[in-house]
């Protein structure tokens, strides 16, 4: 038996939380609950549709909510939407009136350009309209991915059903060039009607995912290769278009077209014709990690807007061929980790993809600007803890040791020596500017005491860990979730002795600690189904006693902070992980919790709180921060 088995007293001890009396209220007063976007702006999440109904103004679905911009994308402001988990489609006949789809099978009509929206029923019901074209500021038709064809002349008040034999199957696309004059793409082929609807008929026996009508007789079918008629769909002419991959087909005349495709590596790209279709060439080329751009749309004066996964956007004036980035991301790499002293210095770490340095991200001024200083290390960093607006230490899966002693200006590089099992870090905590402890993977637990020059090992147990947080240089929690129960591993003389903590029915990811007796850790849910259990615990003394919070806490949170002993945030996912973005508030230290809505899809993988502040990062670069 090792040293430290000897030390460790082992306790099992799992208070059942009982009924408390602070309100939602309560919760809503402690912590504010408005968070807004840092980067990119103005928000990072999937642009799925977009429209221009004027040279200036132009409107962009972002899984969540609206955006509108009325001076050419320079600026953008919310707007709001009445369809449950937005637009999947828009069409502005006008430069005042547009309709948009949504996932429930209802639609949306605005009368002053976007900027206000007023839900319609459309009588569809189980199943998602992806599509919709409004020739006229009266009449639109609209199609679902399960075969739903409504169609509305009278401003959406009134919609009646235009479904009809295997025109209805599995629908991608519609454009109508006219009131009585549609072309509908799906699995079968592309079809017309020219009966607004009553009959339908193959024009062009090839799987139609995209298509686009800029008049009745001019079509253009997407993909490689593309399809082309300027007959109204009697003839067809292939066009080879390298990369197009079927998804998008926008036309804002005759000759000027765009289409979606993607590089053999999977980087995104917009196609451009300006002769008609007779060439395609690649003009929009965003790299990894965005992998696609499918809200495009376009004025005839060809004014373009287009948008894409991780909220990119991007503007042009000449139809799509050269283009100007609209948001404003300084990174899309994947955060894993910040910590932020005061309200305005924060240290952001993640994975890198630039083998030849770390990623670090540094603000001085709250997140209004953050610098990139550049370390020349290969490593992907796990975790970061900031003692002061001067002084931070990061941790890395090679078992780097990154410090700063200048706010972040420049870094100091030291290996420590691991081993070879599970060796990478995973967790650091600096409780002064002198002392911090770094945990492994594999169960190991360093200490330094002279900023990170030398380390030295105080504890090594049998199992995973993932989190600490040590509010004094005695003082340590160590988290390690495992099968159906945590460990959390408390020290009270610097490292000497551990005693553990098993508690049964959880997974403990994350500590944040506000001093020596109060600690609040949260985990994962793991349910196939649904959670059941706790997925969040409390301690008020020190750990003798961990108290589960919200019995049926269905919500997946990874990380926690608390900027005071009674104001937590927690972030990570919803549900059993299938919406991404989860932002949890506590206002009584832990105990009770309530949702946020959600303003971000990606997966958010460390949060960091003062007394007045918090600001949570994510993948794709995401950075939230509250008002």
């Amino acid at each position: 038996m090792s040293w430290t088995s000897r030390l460790r007293r082992v306790t099992t001890v799992w208070a059942v939380a009982t009924a408390l009396t602070t309100s939602v209220t309560h919760v809503e007063a402690a912590v504010n609950t408005s968070w807004q976007w840092q980067n990119p702006q103005p928000q990072g999440n999937t642009v799925t549709a977009a429209a221009c109904p004027s040279p200036t103004i132009c409107i962009a679905n972002a899984t969540r909510g609206g955006l509108r911009t009325t001076d050419s994308g320079a600026h953008w402001t919310a707007v709001s939407f009445p369809l449950q988990g937005g637009a999947t489609a828009f069409s502005c006949p006008s430069q005042t009136v547009c309709y948009a789809t949504g996932t429930t099978g209802d639609a949306a009509v605005s009368n002053d350009g976007g900027q206000t929206w007023t839900a319609v029923a459309t009588g569809v019901s189980g199943d998602f309209l992806v599509a919709l074209s409004c020739p006229t500021t009266t009449t639109c038709v609209a199609v679902g991915d399960q075969g739903s064809i409504v169609a509305t002349t009278d401003g959406g008040a009134t919609w009646v059903s235009r479904r009809n034999g295997n025109a209805s199957y599995l629908a991608y696309s519609i454009s109508c060039p006219t009131t009585t004059e549609c072309f509908l793409g799906n699995r079968n082929g592309l079809f017309k009607t020219t009966d607004g609807g009553q009959t339908w008929t193959v024009v062009l026996n090839q799987w139609t995912q995209a298509v686009s009508c800029p008049s009745p007789l001019a079509c253009y079918a997407a993909g490689n290769p593309t399809y082309k008629t300027t007959d109204g769909g009697s003839t067809w002419s292939a066009e080879s278009a390298s990369g197009a991959n079927r998804q998008i087909m926008v036309c804002a005349d005759e000759t000027h077209c765009l289409q979606s495709g993607n590089t053999p590596i999977g980087d995104a790209i917009l196609l451009a014709t300006s002769d008609g279709g007779a060439s395609w060439s690649t003009t929009l080329h965003v790299q990894y990690p965005v992998n696609f751009v499918i809200g495009v749309g376009c004025t005839t004066g060809l004014t373009c807007i287009a948008g894409g996964s991780l909220g990119v956007l991007f503007g042009s004036i000449d139809g799509g061929q050269t283009w100007s980035e609209l948001d404003s991301a300084f990174t899309r790499n994947n955060f894993a980790a910040i910590s932020c002293a005061g309200d305005t210095f924060c240290v952001a770490v993640g994975g890198s993809t630039d083998a030849s340095a770390l990623f670090i991200a540094v603000t001085h001024d709250g997140g209004s600007t953050w610098t990139l200083p550049r370390v020349p290390v290969d490593d992907s960093l796990t975790a970061v803890s900031c003692y002061s607006t001067t002084v931070c230490m990061a941790v890395g899966l090679n078992a780097n040791v990154v410090t700063t002693t200048d706010g972040g200006a420049t870094w100091r590089v030291t290996n420590v020596q691991t081993g070879t099992n599970l060796n990478m870090f995973v967790g650091v905590s600096c409780p002064s500017k002198s002392t911090c402890f770094a945990a492994t993977l594999g169960g190991l637990v360093f200490r330094t005491d002279d900023g990170g020059r030398t380390w030295m090992k105080r504890a090594t147990f049998g199992f995973q860990f993932r989190g600490l947080d040590c509010p004094t240089a005695s003082v340590c929690y160590v988290a390690s979730p495992q099968i159906d129960q945590s460990v959390i591993e408390a020290t009270y003389d610097g490292g000497a002795k551990w005693t553990a903590s098993a508690l049964q029915g959880v997974r403990i990811w994350s500590m944040s600690c506000t001093d020596k007796s109060h600690c609040v850790g949260v985990g994962t849910c793991h349910s196939t189904f649904y959670c059941l259990g706790y997925q969040a615990v409390v301690t008020t003394n020190a750990g003798k006693t961990w108290t589960g919070t919200d019995a049926i806490f269905d919500d997946s949170p990874q990380f926690v902070s608390c900027g005071s002993a009674i104001s937590c945030v927690a972030v990570g996912s919803r549900g059993q992980g299938e919406a991404p973005g989860n932002i949890e508030v506590s206002g009584d230290g832990g105990f009770t919790w309530s949702d946020l809505p959600l303003i971000d899809d990606s997966l958010l993988r460390g949060v960091s709180c003062s007394t007045t502040r918090c600001w949570a990062v994510g993948d794709g670069g995401a950075i939230l921060a509250s008002a």
